[in-house]
């Protein structure tokens, strides 16, 4: 009766061995464990950006429409406010807020703040407020469309001066850096 036990026993130390064998082989091949040091490490390949940029509110304030992301607040004038309309934009390690106007009947991008994607003029850096990492904030003007008819001309560059008003608010965070010149 003993060497049945004692047979159980080494049969069960066996499949151990092997399954402990096995296991070693799939990490080694998959680069998680080197042979000789038998460490498991951990890798992380995806890059890490900032986190989803939402609009959280845009609220019409006095002479301002006041609008809170999760990257900071801004405004622009309240006379633009039937006009100009900020859309969020993530994708990746990168997000962008896109102004846009309804001019001759379409939707025309006015221009475009980019987050930690180098377009356009360099305006700062903004350390967001779950990282310590700084991110670059670049804007991108837009170039006035060719098809647009002329009666809508000098609304769409009265559209584009917002910027001034945005990036000058953006500048009251003090997590936001203004670059000089911009």
């Amino acid at each position: 009766m003993r060497l049945k036990y004692v047979l159980a026993i080494v049969a069960c130390i066996s499949v151990i061995a092997v399954c402990a064998t096995v296991i070693t082989v799939t990490l080694v091949n998959r680069g998680a464990v080197t042979p000789d040091e038998g460490t498991v490490t951990t890798t992380t390949t995806e890059a890490q950006g900032p986190p989803a940029l939402e609009i959280l509110s845009a609220t019409e304030a006095g002479e301002w429409v006041a609008v809170a992301t999760t990257f900071g607040r801004f405004r622009y004038p309240v006379a633009m406010a039937d006009l100009l309309r900020a859309e969020a934009v993530s994708e990746g390690t990168t997000a962008a807020l896109r102004f846009v106007a309804r001019l001759d009947g379409r939707d025309v991008t006015i221009y475009t703040i980019h987050y930690n994607k180098a377009v356009g003029i360099p305006c700062g850096t903004l350390v967001l407020s779950d990282t310590a990492d700084e991110i670059a904030v670049y804007a991108d003007l837009a170039e006035k469309p060719d098809d647009l008819s002329e009666e809508w001309v000098g609304t769409f560059y009265a559209a584009q001066e917002t910027f001034n008003d945005v990036l000058s608010s953006m500048a009251e965070d003090s997590r936001f850096t203004r670059r000089e010149g911009a």
